[in-house]
């Protein structure tokens, strides 16, 4: 038995065309929001301010064309020779900041350890020390 229905995609139809044109809201007020705080305008900080994808900022042929002009009127120049992709965020610098401190107390905790450890040995070498010369005196006073 064959069933053969038609399928309801209008909804999904809908829902598509409400997405995409929240998308293109959130991008309009990033632009206009970066303008107003006089922001450099590039395709990744646009997409990083509206939470979009840079693909989608290059494949939307308005925006496109919007942020390119923008990016040529504000004069973005490279900050460094460094690739955007190379450099440290102050999220990665923190990380690092914080790996490290959390090393340095290791090692330190450690220092101190060794330290104690080194203090035992130093007394039982005195110990000892003292030890062999009971022995060397008594052996020399009976011979």
């Amino acid at each position: 038995m064959k069933m053969s229905h038609t399928r309801n995609t209008l909804g999904l139809k809908e829902n598509a065309k409400n997405k995409s044109k929240n998308t293109e809201i959130k991008v309009e007020t990033a632009i206009r929001q970066m303008l107003k705080d006089c922001k450099p305008i590039t395709y990744n900080s646009v997409a990083r301010v509206a939470g979009v994808s840079i693909a989608w900022c290059y494949r939307n042929e308005k925006f496109r064309e919007r942020i390119a002009l923008l990016r040529a009127k504000t004069g973005v120049l490279p900050k460094s020779l460094v690739p955007q992709s190379e450099r440290l965020t102050s999220a990665s610098k923190e990380a690092l900041l914080e790996m490290f401190k959390r090393r340095i107390a290791d090692q330190n905790k450690e220092i101190s350890e060794l330290r104690k450890q080194l203090e035992v040995v130093y007394g039982e070498l005195k110990i000892y020390s003292n030890m062999n010369k009971h022995e060397i005196e008594s052996k020399t006073k009976t011979n």
